[in-house]
């Protein structure tokens, strides 16, 4: 009825790796398809509950959610981070421990955090995209989805070159291959040692939304913002000038060629876009 009514829906699911129980068996799906043309998207991570047997103890159960964040992030990235819990977990001393300890280990991770709606749509992209080797080029592949989830684990060898590639501004490497960050629903690019992809600057790492992404030779035009403590890490950047809305940003620099841009202004429930200059 949620599917059929336009409701964007998100629960289920029994995501319960632990160290005791190490098996990938015990990884759900994204989701389950309910009926012609419904699919209900999974939580990505379970409730106390089910680390406190159904809240009867330990109750500082929850914090083997840590274990469980862990071994679905390395050695492949099968799950976001997903802190899912009733108010009752402030009833007692263990479970209000546990569940601290819970949010300072998730933030102390390099994460991007967003609303579930934003990732339930994710999912639903990620079922309908799709990828395809260019005809006469077995290098250069081609990206259609709607938008909505802009990163590709790519685990080929090789890196895409910047210096042509349309609809990518950037990519990382992480667990389980190099994640290629793509501008909106549409990419191109060719895959090339990384000492030939690497030559101009791109964006390597972005606590945020990146939009009107342009480059125009080795300069780079954007727009940034995000919900906690945004910022752009950017790559190949050693001399290269940063602004953020036409004035010199604060930049910390680090010795492997990149340039991290704190943004500014964005507050709680809002994202405050910013524009982006970098010249090199």
């Amino acid at each position: 009825m949620a599917w059929d009514a336009g409701v964007l829906n998100l629960n289920g699911g029994d995501t319960t790796i632990t160290r005791s129980s190490p098996s990938w068996t015990e990884i759900a799906p994204l989701g389950i398809d309910k009926g012609p043309g419904a699919y209900q998207v999974f939580a990505p991570n379970q409730n106390e509950n089910v680390y406190t047997n159904d809240w009867t103890g330990p109750f500082y159960g929850f914090d083997r959610l840590i274990e469980t964040l862990q071994l679905t992030d390395t050695p492949y990235r099968f799950k976001p981070i997903n802190i899912y819990y009733h108010m009752y977990s402030g009833t007692k001393l263990a479970s209000l421990k546990a569940l601290k300890k819970v949010y300072d280990y998730a933030l102390s991770r390099p994460v991007f955090p967003i609303y579930s709606t934003e990732y339930v749509v994710k999912v639903l992209d990620f079922r309908n995209m799709a990828i395809a080797r260019e005809i006469g080029d077995g290098n250069t592949w081609l990206v259609r989805g709607d938008g909505d989830l802009r990163e590709l684990r790519w685990m080929a060898r090789g890196t895409p070159r910047m210096a042509d590639a349309q609809g990518v501004v950037g990519y990382d490497k992480a667990a389980g291959g190099i994640y290629i960050h793509l501008d909106d629903g549409a990419a191109r690019f060719t895959l090339a040692p990384e000492a030939e992809s690497s030559k101009p600057a791109y964006i390597a790492e972005a606590a945020a939304f990146v939009r009107n992404f342009a480059r125009n030779g080795n300069a780079l035009s954007f727009e940034a913002g995000g919900y906690y403590k945004p910022f752009v890490r950017l790559a190949n950047a050693g001399a290269c000038r940063v602004k953020v809305n036409g004035n010199p940003a604060r930049t910390a620099r680090a010795q492997d060629n990149t340039v991290r841009v704190d943004l500014t202004g964005a507050a709680a429930q809002t994202v405050t876009y910013q524009h982006i200059d970098v010249v090199c």
